[in-house]
């Protein structure tokens, strides 16, 4: 019984998480989902806007949580895990075009242009928006009702965001 492969140990996506880090403030969480695995996390943040890091809690919460967070200034924090998002762009080992987008979003902004009415969520518009030819972003009336569209321009709108992807 030599062998230490604990079950605590889960397959990490990559060298970008670091162990025992996670000191974040409050004021940069984006959302809290229920962890399940680090690569869903990591997914999470990467189809969320202005995420630029992810804390993971410990293994020995009774619900483990991904935190997405808008900062990734990080410091020491035992039993936690985190890894900024930066750190998987520069590796290239998550995207799968090999090619990162970046998502900018602008309120009370709606983009020109629409491709099509099909209404998505707003993760689901961005990811299908990189992977279509043509697309230059999104315009939402809110997280889950976003348009894809063929114009990085914009007009002014109350009712939407827009959020603009250079590639």
């Amino acid at each position: 019984n030599g062998e230490d492969n604990s079950e605590e140990q889960e397959e990490e996506p990559s060298a970008c998480v670091q162990e025992n880090m996670g000191v974040y403030t409050a004021a940069n969480i984006i959302s809290m989902p229920t962890f399940t695995t680090m690569d869903l996390c990591v997914s999470m943040c990467g189809a969320s806007t202005n995420c630029k890091a992810i804390v993971v809690s410990p293994t020995t919460s009774s619900t483990r949580r991904c935190y997405l967070l808008s900062s990734d200034e990080l410091s020491a924090r035992t039993g936690f895990s985190a890894a900024t998002m930066s750190c998987f762009q520069e590796g290239g080992e998550e995207e799968e075009e090999g090619a990162a987008c970046t998502w900018t979003t602008t309120t009370g902004q709606k983009l020109k242009g629409k491709m099509s009415n099909k209404s998505y969520k707003l993760a689901e518009c961005k990811s299908t928006c990189e992977a279509t030819d043509g697309c230059k972003g999104c315009s939402c009336k809110n997280a889950n009702k976003c348009t894809m569209h063929k114009s990085s321009k914009s007009k002014a709108s109350a009712k939407y965001d827009a959020h603009a992807v250079t590639c």
